[in-house]
């Protein structure tokens, strides 16, 4: 039987896109994919899909357990937050290749609140934020400006709130004022139980670094540029570039490897995103997308075909070789792609790559 991938919650972007990467090698393993929603999996153009329950329910492991087995899986690629953190943690229990950082690194980088204090304990540069505890959020209830911790004397306004847990910004709010962060934490309240997390809000320029790492080392790394939002609010990127800058990449290297002391043989993707300050134009990471993707990954194969002839800088096709033991390509550390290429994306519209060089 042929060897082949199974690629989770392939009715989502970042699955497809993983996806639409694997089908650009000639000679590319059979790929499988599963989702929650058999609806929407009807969008993934993998050979063959499944239904599977979500990745907290008591099933999930024993319906990979047995899908691994039935289809001869030599890689599994989890593609969402919960299954990163589900397959990480029963990694034991798959009998196929699985490249993802340890559970530990998982668990740190899904927290983006404990993720700030490991890397404030290791002296990494980041921008004034604060972890509220539950008293804190109790004092938001007083009519006061000038009450404790939310004073604007002790904490600069406007600030960036969010939740600790959660992809694209999830609760994200701009607070003006401690009005605006009263009213966005009572919104919530005895709706969902929030860890929130506050930041200064950065007004600079939005960047994303991603890095693929193997037994601690890294093996390369792209940095770009997001321009634009589809409807400019919602959390995907539609147009973004590649670029250069020395200091970025050093930065987004040093807190990896802070991040490394958990799993001194960190293998798999690491993709830290990042604000500018407008004013000290200092860039700053504001999360860490650990184990997987993002939604805009068919750009690294596309990219490495058209700009290289080959698939040189296809992540997933790298993690299948990872996977396999093979050797990997020669690559630059930093900078792989040519500065100044551009992805355009929309809503059924599809992409297109342009060299503004």
């Amino acid at each position: 039987m042929k060897e082949s991938v199974l690629v989770t919650s392939c009715g989502g972007p970042a699955a497809e896109n993983v996806i639409k990467n694997l089908k650009l090698v000639k000679n590319r393993p059979k790929i499988y994919g599963i989702d929650v929603d058999p609806w929407m999996a009807f969008l993934s153009s993998a050979d063959r899909r499944f239904q599977v329950d979500r990745a907290d329910s008591p099933k999930y492991v024993e319906q990979l357990q047995d899908l691994i087995k039935c289809l001869n899986i030599s890689l599994l690629i989890p593609q969402s937050d919960a299954e990163v953190y589900t397959i990480s943690k029963q990694r034991e229990q798959f009998d196929t290749k699985i490249i993802l950082p340890n559970h530990y690194v998982i668990k740190l980088c899904q927290d983006k609140g404990k993720l700030y204090d490991y890397l404030k304990d290791r002296r990494i540069p980041l921008p004034a934020y604060k972890n509220p505890t539950p008293d804190d959020i109790r004092a938001l209830s007083l009519e006061s400006p000038n009450y404790g911790v939310w004073s604007p004397s002790q904490w600069k306004y406007p600030c960036w709130v969010r939740a600790r847990h959660g992809a694209g910004g999830n609760k994200g709010f701009v607070c003006r004022d401690w009005r605006d962060l009263r009213n966005m934490v009572e919104f919530y309240r005895g709706r969902e139980e929030i860890d929130w997390q506050m930041v200064r809000f950065l007004e600079g320029r939005n960047l994303s670094w991603t890095s693929l790492w193997n037994q601690g080392e890294l093996v390369t790394s792209v940095l770009k540029e997001r321009l634009k939002w589809v409807y400019d609010r919602i959390g995907t990127t539609a147009i973004q570039r590649t670029i250069y800058n020395d200091e970025v990449n050093e930065y987004c290297e040093l807190i990896v490897k802070a991040v490394r002391e958990l799993d001194p043989k960190l293998t798999g993707i690491m993709m830290l995103d990042m604000k500018q300050d407008s004013e000290t134009k200092d860039h700053y990471v504001t999360e860490i997308n650990a184990g997987r993707l993002g939604t805009v990954n068919y750009f690294y194969g596309y990219t490495s075909k058209e700009i290289f002839g080959d698939d040189r800088l296809n992540f997933p096709w790298l993690m299948w070789l990872i996977s396999k033991g093979q050797k990997l390509p020669e690559l630059p550390k930093f900078n792989a792609f040519p500065q100044g290429l551009y992805w355009l994306r929309h809503i059924d519209m599809g992409y297109k790559l342009v060299d503004n060089a």
